[in-house]
């Protein structure tokens, strides 16, 4: 006489729960991978971004020629409200002419200020984007100089975002902010298409 088979409606449960959370992990590295290769970051870059013991927040629209050159990581102190973050310098290079242009995506926790170069406009927002604190109707905006201002201290150009916020920290897209003799600032319109286009890496 043949035996029949009970099958667990619980084990089948667990069986299938176990399947499910394999293909959401698969899922996530998949997209973490995805999006590094959009943002042209190595898996060393990638490790190396992590240590700043915030969410990482990456372009997934880089323009072509950009390379992701340099990292600047400071890790978060539990005890300072102000500190840690982020610097990934880009950097595209004329085969023919040797001139470069660059491109910072910044992360930090605070301490911002500062004046603001005589241009700007509505910036284009990453999906994270949260709304000010005590500011809930302000619209984030983006600022450049095109140099020769040095009555509001913009001798040379510039371009930055504001900061925006984001789950535990804050993120923008600048260009010439740090000391890069040799390069030229990007567009405002690329600058708004890099932010726009920043994910969580996970």
């Amino acid at each position: 006489m043949r035996k029949l088979k009970v099958y667990s409606i619980a084990s089948f449960a667990v069986t299938s729960l176990a399947v499910v959370l394999v293909a959401a992990l698969g899922q996530t590295a998949q997209s973490q991978n995805d999006r590094a290769a959009q943002a042209r970051l190595s898996p060393q870059q990638v490790e190396s971004l992590q240590y700043a013991g915030i969410p990482v927040a990456v372009p997934t629209e880089v323009p072509p020629g950009f390379e992701a050159t340099s990292l600047d990581v400071t890790p978060v102190v539990s005890d300072d409200a102000f500190s840690g973050g982020y610097v990934i310098v880009y950097r595209h290079v004329e085969a023919d002419t040797g001139n470069q242009t660059c491109f910072e995506v910044e992360a930090a926790m605070g301490g911002f200020g500062g004046p603001v170069p005589e241009h700007q406009a509505i910036a284009l927002l990453p999906a994270f984007a949260q709304p000010l604190e005590d500011m809930e109707d302000y619209t984030y905006q983006l600022f450049w100089s095109d140099g020769g201002n040095e009555l509001e201290g913009f001798p040379e150009p510039i371009l930055f975002s504001d900061w925006i916020r984001g789950d535990r920290a804050y993120y923008r897209v600048a260009s010439l902010t740090l000391d890069a003799p040799d390069c030229t600032r990007i567009a405002p319109e690329t600058a708004n298409q890099i932010l726009a286009s920043l994910q969580y890496l996970e």
